[in-house]
C-alpha cells in the first residue's frame, strides 16, 4: 500500500528537524513581591517599539537580567474580596534563573491612576541616569542620537554586569483586586562574585568603569569590547548565534585558526582559550617555579595577545577579586580601565 501524502509530509518534517539545535526556553514566571537585596546578571538591553496601546509607535528601552540571588523567596498571594484584603496562599518558591526586567518609555506617558503626564524628556533623563548606575558615566557620554544609544546598549548587554534589584507587590483594592508586582533596579552590584556569593559586595550602586570608555569606542568601531567570557561561552553553548559569532571573531582576531575553533570541544573551551596566555610554561612548572598567587587589591602583569601584531604583551591590571576554586580573577586593566572577569591565574604574574 503506497504511503499517503500526510504520512509522507510527517516523516519529512520529523527527519528534517530531528537534529535541530536545542533552543532552551526562558521561564517567564513573574517574580513575587517582597524581594530585597536581589542580584541578577544583565542579559538583554534593547530598543523596541510599542506595538499597541496608548504609546503605539513610540520607542522604549527594555533591559532584562537573570536572577542569581536569592535562590528562593516567599510568594504571598493576596486579593481584594468583600471589601477587604485576603491572603490566598503563602509559600516558598524557587526564583534563581528567573528574569527581572525594567522598561523605559522614550515618549510622554500618562498615569492611569492619577492622570499625571510625564514629559518624554523626563522619561529619557531617567533612563539615561539608570544606565549610568549600571554601566558608569562613560556608558552615556557623548550620546547624540538613537543610533548612539543602540551602540551603548549593545556594549552594556555584551558586558553582562551584575545588578541589584528588589520587588514590591502593590496593595489589592476594589479597582485592582489582583495586585501588580513592581520590579526596581538599584544599579551595579560591582563586587558580586557568583562563585562566592557570601563574600563582600558593593551596595553603593556605583557602576563606574563597568563598561569603559575604551570598550565603548571599540564597540562604535565594531571591534572587540569588554565581555564576560565565561557567560559568553555559556550563551554560545546554548545556541545563541550572536554569542557564537562574537567568540569566533574574537578567536580569529587573537590569532587562532578556523581549525583551532573547529577542534574545540565546545564554545566554553574557546572562551577559556581567550581568557589569557600562559607565559611561564606548563601548569606543573608554574606551580613549582611561581608560587605567587594574585591577591585582591594587588597590581599584576596581565599577559594578553595583541590581535594587531599577533604578539604577547604585558599590561598592568588591578586585581578586584579572586576565586581559589577555579583559580580565576576579576581584573581592571590600568590602561583601558576595562573590567574583565574569569582571567586565569596563570595569565597573571607578579610585578618585579
Amino acid at each position: 500500500m503506497p504511503m499517503q501524502k500526510g504520512q509522507s509530509n510527517l516523516n519529512a518534517s520529523l527527519a528534517a528537524h530531528a537534529d535541530d539545535p536545542t533552543e532552551q526556553r526562558q521561564d517567564y514566571t513573574r517574580l513575587p513581591g517582597g524581594i530585597t537585596g536581589g542580584v541578577a546578571q544583565l542579559v538583554s538591553a534593547k530598543l523596541g517599539t510599542y506595538k499597541d496601546g496608548a504609546n503605539k509607535g513610540e520607542r522604549y528601552v527594555r533591559m532584562a537580567a537573570t536572577v542569581f540571588e536569592p535562590a528562593r523567596a516567599v510568594d504571598t498571594q493576596r486579593v481584594w474580596e468583600d471589601g477587604d484584603v485576603r491572603v490566598v496562599s503563602s509559600r516558598e518558591v524557587a526564583i534563581k534563573g528567573l528574569q527581572t526586567s525594567v522598561m523605559y518609555p522614550m515618549c510622554a506617558t500618562k498615569s492611569a491612576r492619577t492622570g499625571e503626564i510625564t514629559p518624554a524628556d523626563k522619561n529619557i533623563q531617567r533612563m539615561l541616569n539608570d544606565l549610568r548606575t549600571i554601566g558608569g558615566d562613560e556608558i552615556t557620554h557623548g550620546i547624540k542620537s538613537e543610533a548612539d544609544l543602540q551602540t551603548r546598549l549593545e556594549a552594556l548587554e555584551r558586558a553582562g554586569p551584575f545588578i541589584r534589584f528588589g520587588t514590591r507587590a502593590g496593595d489589592p483594592s476594589e479597582q485592582y483586586p489582583t495586585p501588580r508586582v513592581f520590579e526596581s533596579w538599584y544599579g551595579a552590584a560591582a563586587d558580586y562574585n557568583p562563585d562566592n556569593p557570601t563574600g563582600p559586595m558593593d551596595y553603593t550602586g556605583n557602576g563606574r568603569e563597568m563598561v569603559s570608555g575604551a570598550a565603548i569606542a571599540d564597540a562604535e568601531q565594531h571591534s572587540d569590547i569588554l565581555v564576560n567570557l565565561e557567560a559568553l561561552g555559556t550563551r554560545a553553548d546554548n545556541q545563541d548565534r550572536a554569542a557564537q559569532d562574537e567568540l569566533k571573531s574574537m578567536a580569529l582576531s587573537a590569532g587562532y585558526t578556523e581549525d583551532d575553533i573547529s577542534d574545540a570541544k565546545d564554545w566554553s573551551e574557546i572562551a577559556t582559550m581567550l581568557q589569557g596566555t600562559n607565559e611561564g610554561g606548563t601548569e606543573e612548572q608554574l606551580e613549582q617555579e611561581v608560587p605567587w598567587k594574585p591577591e585582591k587589591g594587588a597590581v599584576a602583569n596581565y599577559h594578553v595577545l595583541n590581535p594587531k601584531t599577533n604578539r604577547k604583551i604585558k599590561v598592568e591590571a588591578e586585581i578586584l577579586a579572586t576565586d581559589g576554586r577555579s583559580k580565576t580573577a576579576t581584573i581592571r586593566r590600568l590602561d583601558t580601565r576595562a573590567t574583565i572577569k574569569g582571567i586565569r591565574w596563570d595569565a597573571l604574574s607578579e610585578i618585579s
